[in-house]
């Protein structure tokens, strides 16, 4: 059936100090067709070309719609409510110049589910506005998977914002089949796509991005390395043999951010190798092996934290102290109170940790120090 538009009703002048209302059918954005005009209605046809309201249709209503912000919504509305075969009105609405009108217009093509839609969502997420930009972004993911093929096809625009936004659609999706184009995102030129396709790839949790999100721990922009770093997190258990060998990485970033992922993942499995890293030449490598340590809590660590009690480096001791307190090991307790005595920077990381240990043993108790 063919589109036959949706008519909307409009208060327009007529004669002097009176208004009336008539029914437009809109085919498209901003073009319409008279549907009733009651002064259409006389039969004196040089009457009806002389009225106001038909003058004021023809010749002032078109600014009035790019101006009239209440009459785009109800129009949006109603095109909305007819479905599929409003989509191309709508689409045209993306280009209207009402910021709130566009966002919209996109939330209302996602919800409409018309394919037809995506390539002109695509192209909002490089909008400046931030409001279109999310609106585009949560109609693409109302799609789902039928929409991943144009979105993979997509992911080689130039505008950076529409990749890295298409990056965060297709992880909110979470249709596997985008993890290898995600993974060659993660050497975008941009921070913000690198960003995007580590955190989409987390999302989708496939553990084929494990060993490229390994590589990309090194990135230059820290915020990108600690993305990659809550991925591998996500991805979970899966990740841990690659995470113990990129313990032992030439790259020091590498290897902070895989002891980090290990901790955060919590198997005990990477308890031996973050032992060893306790021993790395670079305090902050010895520092997270031992935070790592404490939140996986194997009481098999607590002899090399309590030697790491006595490392050169303030941010390893309080590590070592935090993670002893952590495991609960009533057998550290001696150590932690020589700390108490004899190092001034982290006698209260200490004295915190053997509360912990003892109320541990006594749940119900609050003992003293």
């Amino acid at each position: 059936m063919d589109w036959q538009g949706v008519e909307v009703e409009v208060e327009v002048p007529c004669t002097r100090r009176h208004k009336h209302l008539v029914r437009l059918r809109f085919i498209g954005w901003g073009e319409y067709e008279v549907a009733y005009n009651p002064c259409m209605e006389s039969p004196n046809l040089d009457s009806r070309r002389q009225a106001p309201c038909v003058r004021y249709l023809l010749e002032k209503f078109p600014q009035r719609f790019r101006d009239d912000s209440d009459l785009k919504s109800r129009l949006l509305d109603a095109l909305q409510a007819a479905g599929s075969p409003a989509t191309p009105a709508l689409i045209r609405a993306l280009e209207d110049t009402d910021h709130n009108i566009r966002e919209r217009a996109c939330l209302a093509l996602g919800k409409g589910g018309d394919l037809r839609a995506v390539p002109a969502l695509i192209q909002q997420l490089g909008d400046r506005g931030e409001y279109i930009a999310w609106a585009a972004s949560r109609a693409l993911a109302e799609f789902g998977a039928p929409a991943v093929p144009e979105l993979l096809q997509a992911l080689k625009h130039e505008n950076k914002s529409v990749r890295a936004g298409i990056c965060g659609v297709l992880g909110e999706i979470g249709d596997a089949h985008a993890v290898p184009a995600l993974i060659k995102r993660l050497r975008d030129s941009s921070v913000d796509v690198r960003l995007a396709a580590s955190r989409a790839l987390g999302e989708i949790g496939d553990a084929r991005a494990v060993p490229a999100l390994i590589e990309t721990l090194p990135d230059v922009d820290y915020w990108v390395t600690k993305e990659a770093c809550r991925a591998l997190v996500r991805i979970g258990i899966s990740a841990v043999p690659a995470l113990i060998q990129a313990t032992q990485d030439n790259d020091l970033s590498v290897r902070v951010e895989s002891c980090v992922a290990l901790g955060q993942i919590g198997d005990s499995r990477a308890v031996p190798a973050l032992v060893r890293a306790t021993g790395d030449p670079q305090k902050w490598v010895r520092a997270a092996a031992c935070e790592a340590l404490g939140q996986i809590a194997d009481s098999c660590a607590v002899p090399v934290l309590i030697q790491a009690l006595d490392d050169s480096e303030e941010e390893v001791r309080v590590a070592a102290c935090e993670a002893l307190g952590k495991i609960g090991d009533p057998a550290a307790i001696p150590y932690l109170r020589r700390v108490v005595a004899k190092d001034r920077i982290c006698a209260s990381r200490a004295k915190k940790a053997i509360t912990q240990i003892r109320a541990a043993q006594t749940p119900n108790s609050t003992p003293e120090v």
